[in-house]
């Protein structure tokens, strides 16, 4: 997993791009894409222990966070948000972007990869 982070944050450095949900990046894996999608505030205590405990420590408060998941398609191109992706990718991919309550800030401070999330830290909106 950390090597499908390294490749997608070199992508976004190739590219001059910045890390936004929906973003379809074609060089992380090999023969196909893979995807940026907001990742819900409700699941960061479980996901993302040490850098929440980061951004503490440096003063953050969570609700200056946005955070964004990598996804990959199934066999079929199928990403998990998809209806017709395969059963197993998405269990695999668990959780994915389909609670609405997940945003994602413009303004950035910095950006943590974490397991298979990019973390964005804002400064207060």
């Amino acid at each position: 997993m950390q090597e499908l982070l390294n490749n997608a944050v070199q992508e976004l450095k190739r590219k001059g791009l910045s890390p936004t949900p929906h973003l379809l990046l074609t060089e992380v894996i090999e023969g196909t894409q893979a995807r940026l999608e907001t990742f819900s505030p409700d699941f960061f205590r479980q996901h993302l222990g040490w850098a929440l405990w980061f951004a503490h420590h440096r003063g953050l408060k969570l609700e200056n966070f946005g955070c964004l998941q990598l996804l990959w398609p199934d066999k079929n191109g199928h990403f998990p948000m998809d209806e017709d992706c395969n059963a197993e990718v998405r269990r695999i991919q668990t959780p994915t972007p389909m609670n609405e309550k997940a945003t994602f800030p413009s303004r950035k401070l910095g950006v943590i990869c974490c397991g298979h999330v990019f973390l964005q830290c804002v400064a207060g909106r």
